[in-house]
Order: C-alpha cells, then sequence, then structure tokens
C-alpha cells in the first residue's frame, strides 16, 4: 500500500489572509546517514481559520525575511507531515506547510 507524503491543498484551507511573525529560523543544509538535504527557513504562521502552524521554504533564495508581522501570499502551498517526539517520548505527527515561495503582500 501506497503511502501518502504530500497533498495539495485549496486556499481556504487555510484562510483568506495569512500572517507570519518576525521570528524565522533557518535550518542549513546537512547530510546525513549518506542523504543531503537542502536548506530551508521556517516561519511562524496564523490565519483566521488555523491559529497556528509551520511554512517551511526550501529554496532559502525564494525566503524573504520580514521586518514585522507582515501579511503574505503563498507559492504553490503543499501539506505534509513531519514526525516528532513529545516530551513522553510518543511519536506525534506534526503538519507543516511548504511552499515553493512566498510573497509579502503590503
Amino acid at each position: 500500500m501506497a503511502e501518502i507524503t504530500t497533498l495539495y491543498i485549496q486556499a481556504d484551507f487555510l484562510g483568506k489572509e495569512i500572517f507570519v511573525s518576525r521570528e524565522v529560523r533557518d535550518v542549513p543544509a546537512m547530510e546525513r546517514f549518506g542523504q543531503s538535504t537542502a536548506g530551508y527557513r521556517e516561519y511562524a504562521a496564523s490565519s483566521s481559520v488555523q491559529p497556528a502552524f509551520v511554512v517551511r521554504v526550501e529554496a532559502l533564495k525564494n525566503a524573504p525575511k520580514p521586518s514585522k508581522r507582515q501579511k503574505i501570499l503563498l507559492i504553490e502551498p503543499e501539506l505534509t507531515y513531519i514526525t516528532e517526539r513529545n516530551a513522553n517520548r510518543r511519536a506525534i505527527d506534526v503538519p507543516i506547510i511548504v511552499a515553493k515561495a512566498v510573497q509579502f503582500v503590503d
């Protein structure tokens, strides 16, 4: 049986207006277990429909840094899940929005 790795999402799933905070997290490119992963930038985002979620832009050149809390437009967003461990060492699936690029809306 095939495993679903990503889902294309509709714009109304996240809400009409998406805002990101000033804080971003840059993760550099790395190589683990013989596989290399590209660097990415993570934004803490919110909207009227989804109160808190993470937006990840894989290509750092397409990931500008906000100077304040700003409204954004996502280019080709996809919904995916990553598995993390909580404090009790249980595995939980965390939803992540992966986008090709982010544009700031004035």
